[in-house]
Parts: structure tokens; sequence; C-alpha cells
């Protein structure tokens, strides 16, 4: 008897929420413990339920927080990326269309100034009468003209070459 009498005063300093029942409850656990020896709770104590319950709380919040981050983090990777493509894109494309126009700018300074030379009265009769140092005074004149070509030249129409300059073959 004086144990059972030790035993209740213990569960009842240990667990404040014990005190709040009846006496009756409190001796049927006391009892029950008794005779089926004593439960995990009784063993762990009620700080530790508490500390079990609060874990899995907490880890599941920490889990939930971490998830979320991870979420937000994703979106604005996600973001991010597709801006520096369209970035990307864009730059792209103004380099294309400034290489073009500049491409395009050349091609038609090339063609006015073969058609200008065409129109020319003196080289068309040059070329037509196959008078090769008239036609050679006019090529020297298109090669200074362009000093990027290696040279000018002429071929009649099987493509045999009659003039050329400068005369002298490129090593």
């Amino acid at each position: 008897m004086r144990l059972l009498v030790l035993r209740i005063a213990q569960l009842l300093a240990d667990n404040p929420l014990r005190q709040a029942r009846s006496n009756s409850n409190s001796l049927r656990g006391v009892t029950h413990s008794l005779r089926h020896g004593p439960s995990t709770t009784d063993v762990l104590g009620p700080a530790s339920r508490r500390f079990g319950y609060g874990t899995s709380w907490a880890i599941g919040a920490i889990l939930a927080g971490l998830l979320v981050i991870l979420a937000v983090t994703g979106y604005f990777f996600n973001q991010s990326i597709s801006h520096e493509q369209e970035g990307s894109l864009a730059e792209s494309e103004a380099i294309a269309r400034s290489v073009a126009a500049f491409v395009q700018a050349k091609e038609q300074d090339y063609l006015s100034n073969l058609q200008a030379y065409a129109g020319r009265f003196r080289f068309r009769e040059a070329v037509q009468r196959r008078d090769r140092p008239e036609a050679l005074v006019h090529l020297r004149q298109l090669q200074e003209f362009f000093p990027e070509m290696d040279a000018a030249f002429l071929v009649d129409p099987e493509g045999v070459l009659w003039a050329r300059f400068p005369e002298t073959l490129f090593r």
C-alpha cells in the first residue's frame, strides 16, 4: 500500500495534467501500471511525450519551409534563364541585322561602281575591239579604286583570259 501511495504521488508530481483528473482515474492508471508493468509514457515521462509531438511538428514545418524555399528558388531560376535567353536572342538578332546591312551596303557599292565602269564609253569600245592596252588602263583604275581586290581581269565568252591587271602572277 505504501508503494501505491508513493507511485500516485510521483505520477501527480510529474504530470500537472493528471492533477486535474479525478482520483479514481489516477488510481486506475497506477493500478494498471502496477499489474501490467509500466507503459512507455510512464517510463519516459510526460516531458518526452511533449518533445516527441513537438519534434514531429517542427520537422514537418522545417520540411515545408524548405519545400517552399526550393519552389521559389526554382521559379526565379527559371525566370532568370528565360530572360537570359530572350536577351541573347535579341542581341544575336541585332548583330545579324547589322552584319547583313553592312554586307548589303558593300554589295550595293561594288555594284554601283561596276555599273559606272560599264557605262564608260571608251571601256566598252576597248572590250568590244579587244584593245588590250586601252582595257588595261581601265582595269588599273578599277583595281586602284578597289584595293581589296587582288586583280581585275577580262575574259571572252569562251572563258579565255585576254586582259589582266596586274599582269604578274601571284605567289
